[in-house]
C-alpha cells in the first residue's frame, strides 16, 4: 500500500509540475505532511515548501529555475537505501515468513478442513468472547452496576454461571495463546523467547502465529470441525487459520491507529467527532446479526465458531439504553484508566457500565436465537478475556483477573468448574465432548506484566478470587497485595 500510495503522488506530481523529478520531490513532502501527527507548525512549514515547489515551476522564468535532475537523483538514491534498510529490518522481522503464511494457513486461502465419518452427530460450539467482560461480582462491588438481570437471563437459559472464574493473563493476545494452546504462555515453544527477552521479532507477529498454531485447532480439524472466525477489529489476537472468517467492513485497530499519526487527526474532532465511534457501535451490532445469521445456516458438518467481539471494552460507545456515546479523543479511544483518559473513575465506571448493560441486553437476544435457530442444540461457551482496569490500575491489579464465565450444554451437564480457568476451558471442553482426560483443578497461576515496555516480563499474582469478599455484594475490594 505505502509504495502504491507513493507511485501514485509520483504519477500526480509529474503531470502537476511537468517532470519526474519535481513529481518525486512533491510526493516526498506531501507524505511527510500527511504523517506528521498532530504537529501543526511541522505541517504548516511542510505546506510552504511545497508552495515553493509549485511557485518555482509555474512563477519563475526557465532560466532561474531549479536544476531538478540532479535534486532528483539524490533523492531517487536515498529512496533506494531507505528500501534496502526495510528489507533488511523485514527479513530479520520475519515479514516473508508472515506474508506466505498468510496466503497459504489463513482464510480465505487456505483449503478447507476435511471432512470427518461421524463427525456429524458432534454439536456446534459457539464460542463467544466478550472482550473486557468482568465478572458479576466485581461489576456489582467495584463498578456499581447490577448484574442480577446477566446472571438471571443466562441461568434461566440453561446456562451455568461461574461464580470464581478467572483468567491466567491480563492482556487479551496473552490469554488466547494460553487458551488456544492449552497450557501457560511459559510452556509454549513459540513465546519462550519474549519471555526470556531473547526474540528479535516483532511480538505481536509471534503471539498471532501461536494463537492460530495452537493444538485446539488442529484437533477440531481431527474431529471433523469446520473452523469459522468474525473479525474483532483486533488483528493480533485476530483467529485467521480458519476455513471461513467474516468481516464486517468497520474500521479496525490498525486503521485507527493509523488515522491517528496523521495530520487528518487534528480536524477529526471538527469534521468527523462520531466517525470512530460510529464504526464501532456498527461493527458490534453487525457481530451480532452474524452470529444470528450462522446459526441459522445448515451444515453436514459440526461447526466451531468462535466470535470475538471487541466490547464492552472501551471504547465505551453506547449509553445503557442503547444510545450513542461519542468518544472525542482518538488517542484514548482504546483506554480505561483516568491517567490516560483524564476522566474520573466515577465517569470511567459510569461509560463502563453502560456498554455492559447494553451489551448483556443485546446478548440474551442473540443467544435465544441461537438457541431456536439450530438445527441441534449447541455448546455455547459466552466468557470475557479479562477484567477491566477500573478498580485494578493503581488498586488492586487482581481484579483485572476475573471475568464473565457462563457455559450451555446440549445434555445439561456441567464439565466446568464454579472455579474455572481460561487455561483450562478447551481441555475441560474436549473431556466433555471427545472423552479426553481432563485437567488437575486449578493449578495454574495468574501472571501480570512487570513492565508498560515488555508485556512479556510476567510476574505471578496471588488467587485474584480473594480480591473481593465472597458474597459481600456491595463491598469495597480489599487492599492490592
Amino acid at each position: 500500500m505505502a509504495l502504491a500510495f507513493g507511485a501514485l503522488l509520483s504519477g500526480a506530481g509529474r503531470g502537476l509540475l511537468g517532470d519526474r523529478h519535481r513529481g518525486g520531490v512533491l510526493a516526498t513532502f506531501v507524505i511527510m505532511l500527511f504523517l506528521v501527527g498532530a504537529d501543526v507548525r511541522l505541517a504548516a512549514l511542510l505546506g510552504v515548501v511545497i508552495a515553493l515547489l509549485f511557485a518555482e515551476r509555474y512563477l519563475l522564468p526557465p532560466a532561474r529555475r531549479v536544476r531538478w535532475a540532479i535534486i532528483g537523483r539524490f533523492f531517487s538514491r536515498a529512496t533506494a537505501i531507505f528500501l534496502l534498510a526495510i528489507g533488511i529490518q523485514a527479513v530479520q522481522a520475519g515479514t516473508p515468513g508472515v506474508i506466505v503464511r498468510a496466503l497459504t494457513e489463513e482464510a480465505p486461502f487456505r483449503p478447507a478442513s476435511p471432512a470427518v465419518a461421524g463427525a456429524e452427530d458432534l454439536p456446534d460450539i459457539y464460542l463467544l468472547l466478550l472482550d473486557g467482560h468482568a465478572r458479576p461480582d466485581v461489576l456489582s462491588q467495584v463498578i456499581g452496576h447490577d448484574p442480577s438481570a446477566l446472571v438471571s437471563g443466562l441461568e434461566a437459559r440453561g446456562f451455568s454461571v461461574a461464580r470464581q472464574s478467572r483468567t491466567n493473563y491480563s492482556l487479551t493476545v496473552q490469554v488466547l495463546a494460553s487458551m488456544f494452546n492449552m497450557r501457560p504462555l511459559q510452556e509454549i515453544d513459540a513465546v519462550k523467547g519474549l519471555i526470556a527477552g531473547t526474540e528479535s521479532r516483532p511480538p505481536g507477529a509471534i503471539i498471532r502465529s501461536a494463537i492460530n498454531d495452537g493444538p485446539v485447532l488442529e484437533r477440531l480439524r481431527d474431529e471433523g470441525y469446520q473452523l469459522t472466525a468474525l473479525a474483532s477489529s483486533y488483528e493480533e489476537p485476530a483467529l485467521r487459520s480458519v476455513d471461513r472468517w467474516i468481516d464486517t467492513g468497520e474500521l479496525n485497530e490498525f486503521e485507527v491507529n493509523l488515522f491517528r499519526r496523521t495530520i487528518l487527526r487534528p480536524l477529526l474532532p471538527v469534521f468527523a467527532p462520531d466517525w470512530v465511534s460510529s464504526s464501532y457501535r456498527s461493527r458490534a451490532v453487525h457481530e451480532f446479526e452474524a452470529l444470528v445469521s450462522l446459526a441459522g445456516e445448515r451444515s453436514d458438518r459440526p461447526r466451531f465458531i468462535f466470535g470475538h467481539l471487541p466490547t464492552p471494552h472501551a471504547p465505551w460507545v453506547r449509553n445503557a439504553d442503547g444510545s450513542p456515546r461519542t468518544v472525542l479523543d482518538v488517542d484514548a479511544i482504546f483506554s480505561e484508566t483516568p491517567a490516560s483518559t483524564g476522566l474520573t473513575h466515577d465517569a470511567l465506571r459510569r461509560g463502563y457500565a453502560g456498554q455492559v448493560q447494553w451489551v448483556d441486553e443485546q446478548l440474551m437476544d442473540v443467544l435465544d436465537q441461537i438457541v431456536d435457530r439450530s438445527a441441534r442444540p449447541p455448546v455455547i461457551i459466552v466468557f470475557g478475556d479479562h477484567g477491566t482496569w477500573i478498580g485494578a490500575d493503581g488498586g488492586d491489579v487482581r481484579l483485572r483477573f476475573l471475568p464473565l464465565f457462563a457455559s450451555r450444554m446440549p445434555d445439561g451437564s456441567r464439565p466446568f468448574p464454579d472455579d474455572v480457568e481460561l487455561v483450562d476451558v478447551f481441555p475441560l471442553l474436549f473431556a466433555a465432548l471427545f472423552g479426553d482426560a481432563p485437567p488437575a483443578p486449578g493449578d495454574h497461576p495468574s501472571y501480570i506484566f512487570t513492565s508498560q515496555d515488555n508485556e512479556y516480563s510476567l510476574r505471578a499474582v496471588p488467587d485474584p478470587n480473594a480480591a473481593l469478599p465472597p458474597g459481600s455484594v456491595g463491598a469495597a475490594p480489599s487492599e492490592a497485595p
